[in-house]
């Protein structure tokens, strides 16, 4: 029995809720690609979107609690269709100082896996994640 399907799959009916994960190389053009249309919010975690002319909003975070605060206005702006977090793997080693903040350590690495703190990491993330996916929006994560 074939696990592919032999025909097309149809496409979705809307595509405002497009999740899209981009990764390539350094300067290949993920985040010129991602944020080439209007109504696009670009996240920066990094500073890599200097180089990337015609963005038509970008906010730059350097902290997590600025990423919420940021997230949190967009959410309350009908112009922007689409929001672009680069990188995202700079976004979750934020949300990592954070929790370490708030727990008194230096690295997740001096607590249990499996401990009640290690999770505060994971329910973060997951928590932005389904933020993302009901924000009627497309998402694009660099």
């Amino acid at each position: 029995m074939a696990l592919i399907p032999t025909t097309s799959t149809p496409a979705g009916r809307d595509v405002r809720r497009a999740r899209i994960l981009l990764m390539g190389r350094p300067k290949s053009g993920k985040t010129s690609i991602a944020a080439a249309t209007p109504g696009t919010l670009l996240i920066a975690v990094d500073k890599g979107y200097e180089t990337v002319a015609g963005i038509p909003f970008v906010v730059y975070v350097s902290s997590f609690e600025t990423f919420l605060a940021v997230l949190q206005e967009a959410l309350t702006r009908p112009d922007i269709s689409r929001i672009v977090i680069d990188t995202f793997s700079r976004l979750v080693h934020h949300i990592d100082r954070h929790v370490c903040a708030k727990l008194g350590i230096e690295n997740l690495g001096e607590v249990d896996m499996f401990a009640k703190d290690y999770k505060m990491e994971q329910t973060a993330v997951i928590r932005i994640l389904e933020i993302l996916n009901n924000s009627g929006r497309q998402v694009v994560l660099i």
